[in-house]
C-alpha cells in the first residue's frame, strides 16, 4: 500500500495512459511533483490562468533519467 499525507493542496492518480485532470485549482503559479514507485520523482512549475486549460507534460524514461 502507498499512503500520501498532504496538509494542503491537490493530489490525483493518473489513468492507465498517464493523463490526469484536477478541477478547482485556483489561478496562480504552482509546482507539480509527480512520484512513481520505481521511476522516482519529476517536478514542473506551471501557471494556471482563469478560464483557460493548463497542460503540463512530464516525461518518465528509464530509471537513470
Amino acid at each position: 500500500a502507498y499512503i500520501l499525507v498532504r496538509a494542503a493542496g491537490f493530489a490525483t492518480v493518473p489513468g492507465a495512459d498517464g493523463a490526469f485532470r484536477m478541477a478547482g485549482v485556483p489561478p496562480g503559479s504552482f509546482r507539480l511533483r509527480a512520484w512513481h514507485e520505481t521511476l522516482g520523482i519529476r517536478e514542473a512549475s506551471f501557471t494556471v490562468t482563469a478560464g483557460r486549460p493548463t497542460v503540463i507534460s512530464l516525461h518518465y524514461g528509464a530509471p537513470s533519467d
